[in-house]
């Protein structure tokens, strides 16, 4: 269903005349019995868009959450029925590095098993990207990044953002060049993993480097380890211009958006108490498609028309 879109209800369906199915209450043989069955079938179908005869999909449920120790043996317990990923899920919900997990005094965790995508702070689609191959979006109000094709969400993560002093710039930004590792210019034995660059004069990167629950980096975008691996084979590069400084064709888009308060407890702590506290809404990403939307579309142009259907090979063993 598209972001926007109402559901629909059963409520929602067409009157009913009196020669429908369901009026027949009283069938006199069992042919009858069988077309009455096989026409609410086929109401059910219509109504709540399943194939089950008569048997409606659930609703999905909301998703609640808890704040939890660690070290207690009934979370240990209860930390089995989320499968291989639940240390990953935990860092993406609380911001942290996995190996942070097990030495904080508390987690806030989902009060039942779901998939990472289900505990997305953004919408999992979006109908004003569907024309954009690819788009990245990174709100600082609640640290984290969506990935989009086509609309369509494809990963989410949680970021650390600049910190007070040196915020991350708000902004529309493209992929550039990539560096499998790259030491800072800031101090050379602060080595960053898996970076992809998108501003080289402003300091904005994504890359991989600790994630401490809350923004702490000089202007980077850091990632956790998998996300940013990730980010490093999934974005795409440019093609500068032969000042090999401007760009010819633009890589892909990225928007930096809305502020992070430092003041006020991090968002995802709040989830227990208001499990919407790190929801990214429409209203909040309706201004942004307004004003970057047509520079987007101009370069998503650009880039099909100059690579063709054949864009190039981002694989890691052509990247350096």
């Amino acid at each position: 269903m598209a972001l926007g879109e109402t559901p629909a209800l059963p409520g929602d369906a067409p009157t009913l005349s009196p020669c429908h199915p369901c009026h027949l209450r009283h069938p006199q043989n069992f042919d009858n019995l069988f077309n009455v069955k096989f026409a609410v079938s086929l109401l059910a179908g219509f109504i709540f868009g399943t194939s089950l005869a008569g048997i409606p999909e659930e609703l999905p449920q909301p998703i609640g959450y808890k704040t939890v120790r660690p070290s207690d043996p009934k979370w240990k317990r209860a930390s089995k029925s989320f499968g291989h990923s639940a240390d990953l899920l935990l860092a993406k919900i609380n911001r942290l590095d996995m190996g942070r997990l097990n030495g904080r005094s508390s987690l806030v965790v989902p009060s039942r098993p779901v998939g990472i995508l289900e505990c997305s702070p953004f919408p999992l689609a979006l109908e004003e990207a569907a024309g954009w191959p690819k788009l990245v979006l990174v709100s600082l109000r609640v640290q984290a990044f969506a990935a989009y094709e086509r609309g369509q969400l494809v990963q989410w993560g949680p970021t650390s953002t600049g910190i007070k002093k040196q915020p991350t710039p708000a902004n529309l930004y493209y992929t550039s060049w990539k560096s499998k590792r790259k030491a800072s210019s800031l101090d050379r034995s602060w080595i960053m993993r898996w970076y992809v660059n998108l501003h080289t004069s402003m300091g904005v990167a994504f890359h991989q480097y600790a994630m401490p629950g809350r923004p702490f980096s000089h202007g980077c975008i850091r990632l956790l380890k998998a996300d940013a691996e990730w980010m490093y084979r999934w974005t795409d590069h440019w093609v500068p211009n032969q000042d090999r400084v401007t760009p010819l064709v633009y890589g892909t888009p990225v928007i930096v958006f809305g502020e992070y308060d430092y003041a006020k407890p991090a968002p995802w702590r709040l989830l227990p108490q208001d499990p919407g506290a790190t929801d990214v809404s429409l209203d909040e990403l309706r201004p942004l498609f307004e004003k970057y939307g047509p520079v987007i579309d101009q370069r998503a142009r650009s880039r099909e028309e100059h690579f063709g259907r054949s864009e190039p090979d981002t694989s890691p063993s052509n990247l350096n």
